[in-house]
């Protein structure tokens, strides 16, 4: 992608930059702190949309210039154009290549961690991890192929994926291996485990079966004969205390029926008295019953007699209401309360005293019948004596087949285990088999398996690729080893210093955009190296350029001045308080 210009207004620390390609490399350089980081920054957001100084949209309000409301950035390239409007968010024409974002910081791809560079790596190099490829090399590892192609559905989710789901199945597998076995899963102990084959005698089933049959036979027999025989003098002594129980509560008949009589009479005075207490209460008395009492007492009290047809009704009344003229008996009155708790005392002692004395009589005529019982129980003896006899034999009969029912089922038991002990051994070597063979798809699903092999296929051209840039810029070689580690020179990447760090990154990019053919990079702190380091990278990039693997590089530097003599491929720019202040169209000789 060869970029034409690069338009930038208000946009973090850059206030204007206005910078016309004329030549494939612009070198922006100026005092620290003047925009140029924020530069790379726009062309970074207005490429992807993804900033990396906030976090969220509703913060892209920070990323516009000091005391202004809208910065916005525009990019013309060979693919069209690209803008993009902060803190709107609005963007046109993005870049969605997934290799875009390391072209234009290139230190991202030395900040992935190893997983992210793997996965990276093969969608750059274009090397996928297909079901058959994985298959056919768990073949080549020993695997049936029918175990193989177990694998496949555990790939949808990924080889991770696929490594835990293998590692789980493996501990089924010996879940299974304990339950057939009885014991613990060991390796060593699995390989070759065969289950014990106990000794039963058959003969000596057979003898006992026999047995057993013969004393059920007599045990169903003495059943036969207790019943038989069976004779109520086995309940002598429970009747005995039975009759002794009813005896002590029948004797209690007459004392019962001595105190109830005397309670009912009690009950009929306290009746009376409390029926007086109540009328002397009440005083006159209202109603049309009372009224017309009143009224005929008065006509015989007048004209003296009885009437014929009222003989007797004032006396009824009388009995029932109390006499006609009573009126109301405070003193009476006052003891109706006590009146009524004694009567209604006598009343529940006479209801208790008919209830016990029922009790009684119903215990006398049970003993009577108890009595019956035992004479007949007597009689009965030499009935007894032989039933009890039975219950002996019966009982000795049952513990001696409870005895051979238990010796006939250890040795059934022992014949049984002796059938399984083939199948226990085939399923205990079958579950072994399948340990080893998850074991063994899940140590080949491991990063430094299969994914490794996956891996040198897309390394293989990559690290040839960062050997030929290495040569070009007479730098140590920089390589991607099999663990995704990062080597320069004879050094791991992290124990290098900046400028081997930045020479690093520098090469990674630079093939990064050769290889996904985007062809574009953003290279920031080009100040950590030295005079010859730069001399060495511009040569690089110009090469690179010659030989159509870039076709455009933007470089930014904290100098103190803007360049000068610098290769015919390079642009200098210089940027100072936010703003780029000319373009330079002047070519200097190197």
């Amino acid at each position: 992608m060869r970029i034409n210009s690069i338009n930038v207004s208000n946009f973090l620390r850059v206030k204007q930059a206005n910078i016309e390609f004329e030549r494939p490399v612009v070198l922006v350089a100026g005092p620290n702190g003047n925009g140029k980081s924020s530069l790379a920054e726009a062309v970074r957001m207005a490429f992807t949309e993804e900033p990396t100084r906030v976090k969220k949209k509703n913060e892209y309000d920070k990323l516009v210039h000091d005391g202004e409301k809208i910065g916005s950035i525009n990019i013309t390239h060979s693919q069209g154009e690209t803008s993009f409007v902060v803190p709107k968010g609005k963007g046109e024409g993005q870049i969605t290549h997934g290799a875009m974002n390391c072209c234009l910081d290139s230190n991202l791809f030395a900040r992935l961690g190893p997983q992210e560079r793997r996965e990276f790596l093969l969608k750059l190099m274009g090397v996928k991890l297909t079901p058959k490829f994985v298959v056919d090399a768990l073949i080549t590892r020993g695997v049936n192929k029918e175990k193989a192609d177990q694998v496949i559905p555990l790939l949808s989710g990924g080889i991770a994926t696929a490594q835990t789901e293998a590692q789980a199945k493996a501990r089924d597998a010996k879940v299974v291996w304990k339950n057939t076995t009885g014991e613990t899963y060991g390796s060593e102990k699995a390989e070759g485990w065969k289950a014990e084959v106990p000794d039963f005698d058959q003969d000596k089933i057979n003898v006992l079966t026999e047995n057993i049959e013969e004393l059920q036979k007599q045990i169903d027999e003495t059943n036969q004969a207790i019943g038989a025989v069976q004779s109520p003098g086995e309940n002598i002594e429970e009747l005995q205390k039975q009759l002794a129980a009813a005896r002590e509560k029948g004797t209690q008949y007459a004392r019962i029926q001595d105190k109830l009589l005397v309670d009912e009479a009690q009950l009929v005075e306290w009746q009376e008295k409390l029926d007086q207490a109540k009328a002397a209460a009440g005083g006159k008395r209202e109603g049309l019953i009372h009224d017309m009492a009143r009224a005929l007492d008065f006509l015989i009290d007048r004209y003296g007699g009885v009437l014929y047809e009222h003989e007797g009704v004032i006396e009824r009344y009388e009995e029932q209401y109390g006499p006609i003229e009573q009126q109301f008996d405070s003193a009476l009155a006052a003891k109706l309360p006590e009146y009524q708790r004694a009567f209604d005392l006598i009343n529940n002692s006479v209801n208790n005293g008919k209830r016990d004395l029922a009790a009684a009589d119903t215990a006398a005529q049970l003993a009577l019948q108890i009595e019956e019982k035992i004479a007949l129980a007597k009689d009965s003896k030499a009935q007894t004596e032989q039933l009890a006899a039975l219950k002996t034999k019966l009982a000795e009969l049952r513990a001696e087949l409870k005895t051979k029912e238990t010796t006939r089922d250890q040795e059934v038991q022992k014949m049984r285990a002796a059938d399984q002990a083939g199948l226990r051994t085939e399923q205990a070597t079958a579950a072994h088999e399948d340990v080893k063979a998850w074991e063994e798809i899940s140590n080949a699903l491991k990063p430094d398996g299969i994914p490794s092999e996956l891996i040198g296929s897309a390394l293989e051209p990559f690290n040839s690729m960062l050997t030929e840039f290495s040569l070009v810029a007479d730098w140590p070689t920089v390589r991607v080893y099999d663990d995704m580690g990062i080597g320069f020179g004879d050094h791991e990447y992290p124990l290098c210093g900046e400028s081997h760090q930045w020479r690093a990154d520098t090469l990674i990019t630079c093939a990064i955009a050769a290889t996904s053919g985007i062809k574009f990079v953003v290279l920031d702190r080009f100040d950590c190296l030295d005079l010859q380091g730069r001399s060495d990278a511009l040569a690089l990039i110009d090469d690179l350029i010659a030989n159509a693997d870039l076709e455009c590089a933007l470089i930014l530097a904290t100098l103190k001045s803007k360049p000068t003599g610098l290769p015919d491929h390079v642009q200098a720019e210089w940027i100072e308080g936010g703003v780029v202040v000319q373009s330079a169209t002047e070519q200097v000789a190197a």
